[in-house]
This record gives structure tokens, C-alpha cells and sequence, in this order.
């Protein structure tokens, strides 16, 4: 989240690169099979909620660019696309190269998904209207309905499972179920409705 640079004019000409941060991390599939999810897998779906509807609703936020505003929406969240620390269990968003951007003339780069998190619009919708916020609270639904069975012990979960064939509560099945809407109408529609849902949850 933090910019660098540096004006000195003996650098003036050299090869421009790119400096990233390195991540000694798993991928979330195999995270969710580990100790630290199994013991309480509400707990740790509710973490990895927090992390990802507060991390992608900065995105989702309308920036001045210059004369323009510009929106960002991901579009491919999965679990291939999330990192977890080794040692410290925090998680790590990747693999920027799906997001639409969102200007006054319509979205770019549009309908970049991975079809078993993709929300069922994107099939059915000319992209311009499908492509909103409530694009990225479908996968992340589907995203935590595919951790928690594996943390149940399915190590090949089924994609976007109904939440009534979870072992889990009542208000957990409504939440993800409502995250997974079908019709995008009946969804959470921004991230801060995701934010408030699971503040409200018992994990």
C-alpha cells in the first residue's frame, strides 16, 4: 500500500523494475486443512471474511484519477488467488491482473472469472451492466462455502454447495446463501453490508 520513489539523477536512464513483497505462504485449499481452521471453522471463515470484504470494498470505492473517477471490481476471486502466511496465518489477496475498471465510458477488461466463482450474470448480462461490486460478494461467498467444507474434511468440495447441506448455523446458511443469490437483486450489493452481516455472527 505504499509508494516509493526516488529522484535521484543517478538513476536517471537505468532499466525501470518492479520491487514485490515475497510471501512465505500456502495456498488458502491447503490452509483450510490445517489445525488452525479445523478447530473452529466458523471462526476462521469469519476472519477470512473480514479480510476479504474489507480488503476488496477499497477497491470497490470510487478514486479521482485525474478529471475521472475510477471503480475497481477483482472479478476472479478464488482460493488460488489467496495466500496465507506460514507463520503468522494473515492472508494475502493476489494475482491483480482480473480487475475491471470502472470509468465513465464502462468497465475494461470485463468478465475475466473463473467459472465456478463466477456470479451467473456475467453468462447472462451484457458485461457493462453485470460488472458492479456485487460481483465480487457472489465469489466471495462461494469462496467461503468452499473452505468450510474443506475444513470439514471434503477434499473435493462442491462448488458453491447449498449453505443448508453445511454443518453449520442457521444465520451462517442464511449469510452465505444470500451472498450466493442467484439473482444479484437478493445479494449484499456493497461490501460494508458483507462487513456488518459478519459482525453479527457467531463463530
Amino acid at each position: 500500500g505504499r509508494t516509493f520513489t526516488n529522484d535521484d539523477p543517478s538513476l536517471w536512464g537505468a532499466a525501470p523494475y518492479l520491487v514485490l513483497s515475497y510471501i512465505d505462504g500456502m495456498e488458502l485449499d491447503e490452509h483450510c486443512r490445517t489445525s488452525r481452521v479445523t478447530k473452529n471453522p466458523l471462526g476462521a471463515c469469519r476472519a477470512l471474511g473480514f479480510y476479504l470484504s474489507n480488503t476488496l470494498d477499497v477497491f470497490h470505492g470510487k478514486e479521482a484519477f485525474g478529471p475521472v473517477e475510477l471503480q475497481f471490481v477483482y472479478q476472479d476471486l478464488k482460493p488460488a488467488n489467496i495466500l496465507v502466511s506460514r507463520s503468522e496465518g494473515t492472508y494475502c489477496l493476489i494475482d491483480f491482473g482480473s480487475f475491471a475498471v470502472i470509468g465513465p465510458a464502462g468497465p475494461s477488461n470485463a468478465g475475466v472469472s473463473t467459472p465456478d466463482y463466477a456470479a451467473p450474470e456475467l453468462q447472462r448480462q451484457d458485461l457493462r451492466s453485470a460488472c458492479r461490486p456485487r460481483l465480487d460478494v457472489y465469489s466471495l461467498g462461494v469462496v467461503l462455502k468452499e473452505c468450510l467444507q474443506r475444513a470439514f474434511g471434503n477434499l473435493q468440495p462442491v462448488p458453491n454447495i447449498p449453505a443448508v447441506q453445511l454443518s453449520i448455523p442457521a444465520p451462517w446458511q442464511r449469510f452465505l446463501d444470500r451472498c450466493t443469490a442467484e439473482d444479484p437483486e437478493q445479494r449484499y450489493q456493497i461490501m460494508p453490508d458483507v462487513i456488518g452481516a459478519l459482525k453479527k455472527l457467531e463463530s
